[in-house]
């Protein structure tokens, strides 16, 4: 439990008991006696909340009509209870008629911690360990509200005006007015600003939540998204039938143009004098090869097919492996001799048969 909470506590357990006090007090034959038992009464209360100190005073000017409240000391008794309260962020503009100040106003903020005083010992250090609040590490927001008192405070209304704001839209710094407004309206003819600021500090905080939530849901979706990438490509395609097919058209189509570039250009390399194959003498001798294959296939049954594609997936593996070292060996230079030999008996048998 933070200490706002305790403060709340407490507060609502001596309000009550205050209460209890003021409307059971008889009014003694002289007014002015009772005045001071209030009074003194009112500096004990002082001492333990400076809020409940002007709460207890209210409920007394209204349990007894009588007694006429002194306006002017009813504002200067509430903005001291406020300085006492939000020591950090009041900034009071003037303590006379009509008395203005502004305070600075954050999510969760620890209005209740004073700063650290030097030489507390353990008891500071021990104060200053204890964790953030969570809302307040998501300060996306803040106001700083000018409050101006009239002369009849708390009877009238107080002047509320915003001076500066941070990360708000327009429509959302007319809510916050709006909803002041509202309620300084409920609060009429008590004090109030105590009431009005931990109001807006219960909507910044709310705020701030919102967009921590909505924070968390885009990192979140994020993730997710990039979750679903990275077990796409782990995935991968899943090989079928059909797409062993189409990749197999595709992969003989790519395997005959390198096959013809090659024969090219083993005919390009032969001697003027040499026959060279013809483009369609290049084509005829992988159709056949071609057209096998495809035969192949298709009299595979389901369970050979797999064991087949599996085959050609770690065969793929290794030949990616070797494929820099064999760059270079495409064509070994015996295949070629023989080749070419062959080619020459050729010739001489054909001059034999001439003579």
């Amino acid at each position: 439990m933070n200490r706002r909470k305790i403060h709340h506590a407490v507060s609502r357990i001596l309000s009550y008991l205050l209460s209890f006090l003021a409307f059971s007090l008889e009014v003694p034959p002289n007014i002015h006696s009772q005045c001071i038992t209030i009074t003194n009464c009112n500096r004990v209360i002082h001492s333990l909340s400076p809020c409940l100190a002007v709460r207890h005073r209210r409920t007394f000017f209204l349990s007894h009509p009588s007694v006429s409240m002194d306006y002017v000391e009813e504002q200067k008794n509430e903005l001291e209870a406020l300085s006492e309260i939000y020591y950090n962020e009041i900034e009071v503009k003037s303590n006379q008629q009509p008395i203005s100040f502004s305070i600075r106003i954050r999510p969760q903020a620890s209005y209740y911690e004073r700063p650290e005083a030097v030489g507390d010992g353990d008891d500071g250090d021990s104060e200053e360990s204890e964790p953030e609040p969570e809302a307040d590490q998501v300060q996306c927001s803040f106001v700083k509200l000018l409050f101006e008192l009239p002369p009849q405070y708390p009877e009238t209304k107080p002047s509320i005006k915003l001076l500066n704001s941070e990360n708000l839209e327009e429509h959302e710094v007319e809510e916050l007015l709006k909803n002041l407004n509202d309620k300084s309206d409920e609060l009429l003819g008590n004090v109030m600003i105590f009431e009005l600021v931990s109001d807006v500090v219960e909507w910044l905080s709310t705020k701030a939540e919102r967009e921590a939530t909505r924070l968390a849901r885009e990192q979140e979706r994020k993730l997710e998204l990039l979750e679903a990438e990275e077990k796409r490509k782990c995935d991968g395609t899943p090989v079928t039938v059909e797409t062993f097919l189409a990749w197999k058209a595709k992969f003989d189509a790519e395997l005959l143009k390198l096959k013809l570039e090659q024969q090219k250009k083993l005919s390009e390399q032969m001697p003027a004098g040499q026959k060279r194959l013809t483009g369609r003498e290049m084509f005829e001798t992988d159709k056949a090869l071609i057209e096998s294959d495809l035969n192949f296939v298709d009299d595979l049954e389901q369970d050979q097919l797999e064991a087949l594609m599996q085959n050609i997936d770690e065969a793929e593996l290794e030949d990616d492996d070797d494929d820099d070292n064999d760059d270079d060996d495409d064509y070994d230079s015996d295949d070629l001799d023989v080749d070419l030999e062959g080619v020459e008996l050729s010739d001489d048998d054909d001059d034999g048969d001439d003579d």
